[in-house]
């Protein structure tokens, strides 16, 4: 974790509907700060709002084939779209001299996305059983497939 600053001003509530955009689409400005704070950039492990995915652990089974992968043509467009959306972080992060990649890392970390989503949905009332979010990150510490400064 980036336990040392600076920190990013982290906006729980960010999404399409919270920004003022010119007629040639630019951002001109953000509303809406209400629960603003300066966070952690592990914070950041969750897309925009139309971007945002239920952690496949608590989705509802039938959405995947038994590989894992999406059956239905709209979740697997905006898995997608998440892919597209990585690539323009890391764009963006090279365009202004990033030397560490730390929201595009954030973001490229499954298991770490679906606890932080998992969380946003519990926090917003989704009934689910966000154990199995919990039982498939153990599961990435102790196979190794999870960041050796991630277990704990």
């Amino acid at each position: 974790m980036q336990d040392s600053g600076p920190f990013p001003i982290y906006n729980s509530d960010w999404g399409w509907g919270n920004a003022v955009y010119s007629e040639d689409f630019e951002v001109l400005g953000a509303i809406d700060w209400e629960g603003t704070f300066a966070g952690s950039w592990e914070l950041f492990a969750d897309f925009p709002s139309g971007l945002n995915t239920t952690p496949p652990a608590i989705d509802a089974p039938y959405n995947y084939d038994k590989d894992g992968n999406p059956i239905d043509d709209e979740l697997a467009q905006m898995f997608r779209d998440q892919e597209a959306y990585i690539l323009a972080v890391k764009d963006e992060e090279s365009l202004v001299g990033c030397t560490e990649r730390l929201l595009s890392e954030a973001l490229l970390d499954t298991k770490r996305q679906s606890v932080g989503r998992a969380m946003k949905l519990f926090q917003d009332g989704k009934p689910g059983f966000y154990s199995k979010v919990i039982k498939q990150y153990k599961s990435a510490a102790s196979d190794g497939t999870l960041r050796p400064d991630l277990q704990s």
